[in-house]
């Protein structure tokens, strides 16, 4: 029975880590999608002065990523919730 719980407690702590680590990732894309600078990428022709501003294609891209992990999470925390979790 010990086993079985410890068994549960972990599950529950997975389930913890997925919804901590989905918002984060909510947090990243959104910050990207507000970005000025997109990341530079080792061309030798470009000097690295030069600050490349993203399309609107890049930042929509970030933002439909924030929105799938934001959906994620909830959808994940709602599971935990509704299984007994806390």
């Amino acid at each position: 029975m010990e086993r079985w719980v410890e068994e549960v407690e972990l599950l529950e702590e997975d389930f913890r880590r997925l919804v901590r680590g989905c918002q984060t990732m909510d947090r990243v894309w959104t910050s990207l999608s507000n970005s000025t600078v997109s990341p530079r990428y080792v061309d030798p022709t470009i000097p690295s002065t030069i600050a490349i501003i993203p399309s609107n294609g890049h930042r929509a891209y970030a933002l439909q990523k924030a929105a799938m992990f934001r959906k994620m999470a909830v959808i994940s925390n709602r599971a935990l919730t509704d299984a007994g979790g806390g």
